[in-house]
């Protein structure tokens, strides 16, 4: 009896397996939604200015903008 629960659970599993999988692939073959909102978003300019963290909290960073700027686009080279 306790070998057929066994096998039973392992089918469950493997079904499992299988249906997740699929999903996965569903999920891959579509494009993800273009809203209004990520549209309007990613057509924007940013900058960031850490002026006020400096001035106010003393802060100073540990990586140089070129040094980050450039670690962030050897990690994005294919």
């Amino acid at each position: 009896m306790k070998e057929q629960s066994v096998e039973h659970r392992a089918q469950l599993v493997r079904a499992a397996e299988v249906r997740s999988d699929s999903v996965a692939d569903d999920c891959r073959k579509t494009a993800p939604p273009l809203t209004n909102w990520l549209v309007s978003w990613t057509g924007r300019g940013r900058s960031y200015d850490i002026t006020a963290a400096r001035t106010e909290l003393g802060y100073t960073p540990d990586v140089t903008l070129r040094k980050g700027l450039a670690e962030m686009t050897s990690q994005l080279a294919f």
